[in-house]
């Protein structure tokens, strides 16, 4: 039975390597050469200037947990008895709508009020062939495609503000999305409170090469810890 990746997995891979390999300067060269705000390079290319939308308020469940009380000690034993797992639920309700928001943007703006297809649906497995000839399964979920399937949409909400350009691991994430849809490009969209930008993701191969060899070494070190 092969090895099974998700898409956030791989995309990672990136994420926690990139101040050990060359991705690091990559990075910090798109984020001070302007890339994603009106530059255009290959692969990344962002769309226009920054756009303000109406101001999205927090949930009111999201609202109610945080709000101060007035019971006194009441609320400090209920709030002692919240466990983990609810906490993360209404994170996980907050992520979706921030999501959803993002997502209405974006097809309010980009394409006339138009729906993206396969919103998060339905889980996608593809197979990965890797330089070594093992064949491992990715696993993921797009947050939706446009174009008639060719353009892959991914949402990112930023709790800052907006970065102005693609990090690695989210350009990788966007590439095993193309691979699995069958996709040609990819829109990353970031959204914060008001504002929206959008980025082109052009299919890089040296890149998803990069990506092929980086899942074949975690495969092998995986087999590695294994057998220890």
């Amino acid at each position: 039975m092969s090895q099974v990746f998700t898409a956030t997995e791989i995309a990672n891979l990136f994420s926690t390597h990139a101040a050990h390999s060359g991705d690091a300067a990559h990075t910090a060269h798109s984020a001070h050469s302007g890339d994603g705000v009106g530059a255009v390079r290959p692969g990344r290319r962002a769309y226009g200037h920054e756009r303000r939308f109406p101001s999205v308020s927090q949930p009111a469940f999201w609202i109610a947990a945080l709000a101060p009380s007035t019971d006194g000690g009441a609320h400090q034993d209920r709030h002692a008895q919240a466990t983990l797992k609810e906490k993360k639920k209404l994170q996980c309700q907050l992520g979706q709508k921030h999501e959803h928001d993002g997502i209405a943007r974006y097809e309010r703006m980009c394409m006339s009020g138009d729906a993206l297809t396969d919103q998060n649906t339905h889980t996608r497995h593809a197979q990965l062939v890797l330089p070594s000839g093992a064949v491992v399964e990715v696993r993921g979920r797009v947050d939706g495609l446009a174009n008639g399937g060719r353009r892959v949409v991914e949402h990112k909400y930023r709790a800052r503000s907006l970065l102005g350009y693609v990090p690695q691991h989210e350009r990788v994430q966007c590439h095993v999305y193309m691979h699995m849809t069958g996709a040609t490009d990819a829109h990353l969209v970031e959204t914060h409170g008001e504002h929206m930008r959008v980025h082109e993701v052009g299919f890089d191969d040296a890149l998803w090469q990069r990506t092929l060899a980086r899942v074949d070494a975690r495969r092998r070190q995986k087999n590695e810890n294994k057998n220890a």
